[in-house]
């Protein structure tokens, strides 16, 4: 395993850490073939910066077309609407609730195998299984928001290996329109609605955080993987009409994080297409 000057393991970072299973040789074998995928892309992100490639994507608008507004995940495997960590679950219920209404929510996602619910469960010390515990959260917040309990994402309908994370990246999104799965060029990535998170800026610091620390964790690439070489993104997306969610501001809440895995991960980011007031 490589080492970085004044890098902290992945054990150390506040956040949920998934239980260490080890990656069945499927799960392995798709994992190291979305490396080798997403590697063009990120040696072109590497040298010339986030801004500069994805001035170069034709479809770039798509990623800002939101198909629905349900709630969902971080997880790079549950794409699309708008995204909080096991849906708010660590956040508490009614914070969770306010930050939901006022995104405008329409309906809510949980997911099978979510880490957020495994830390929650292992925090209130119950038996009860992760996956019950997101059910029952998501039918929670759908009752309080008057919105449609839209269903559970089984892992097998999850959009990367059911164990196994591939995103080398987190978007910590400012527009509160992004999907990066709306445009070819941008690779696959953990997403934090820091648009709807103005009340709750730590927090959204720690969904990034969160993001950091699965990657980095046995369920993602590891450090034998993400180094200084190939460090972890950290991609602040900039709202152009928008001071207050500009990417110079929204890299700025990210920079405490970069400092904490010293060359490990790397804090970068772009601006949505549209015009500057």
């Amino acid at each position: 395993m490589q080492t970085h000057k004044g890098a902290r393991s992945h054990q150390e970072f506040e956040g949920c850490t998934p239980t260490p299973k080890g990656l069945g040789d499927s799960t392995h074998m798709v994992l190291e073939r979305n490396w080798e995928h997403q590697a063009p892309m990120y040696s072109r992100i590497y040298s010339r910066g986030t801004a500069d490639y994805a001035s170069t994507l034709i479809d770039l608008e798509k990623a800002f077309q939101l198909r629905d507004r349900r709630v969902r995940c971080i997880d790079e495997g549950t794409p699309g609407g708008i995204r909080l960590t096991g849906l708010g679950i660590l956040l508490g219920f009614d914070k969770a609730i306010e930050v939901l209404r006022e995104a405008k929510v329409e309906g809510v996602h949980p997911h099978e195998g979510c880490g957020a619910c495994d830390l929650h469960a292992k925090k209130v010390c119950t038996e009860t299984k992760p996956d019950e515990i997101g059910i029952e959260w998501g039918k929670k917040l759908a009752a309080e928001l008057g919105v449609p309990y839209s269903g559970f994402i089984s892992a097998d309908a999850m959009s990367r290996p059911r164990e196994g994370h591939i995103a080398r990246a987190a978007y910590y999104d400012g527009t509160g329109r992004f999907d990066c799965t709306g445009s070819l060029g941008l690779p696959p990535g953990f997403v934090v609605s820091r648009r709807h998170l103005n009340n709750h800026v730590d927090y959204a610091r720690s969904e990034a955080e969160i993001a950091i620390t699965i990657a980095l964790g046995p369920h993602g690439y590891g450090m034998e993987r993400i180094t200084d070489e190939t460090p972890f993104m950290l991609v602040a997306i900039g709202d152009p009409a928008d001071p207050m969610h500009s990417t110079e501001r929204l890299m700025d809440e990210l920079r405490p994080l970069e400092l904490k895995l010293n060359g490990a991960v790397r804090v970068d980011g772009f601006t949505a297409p549209g015009r500057r007031i």
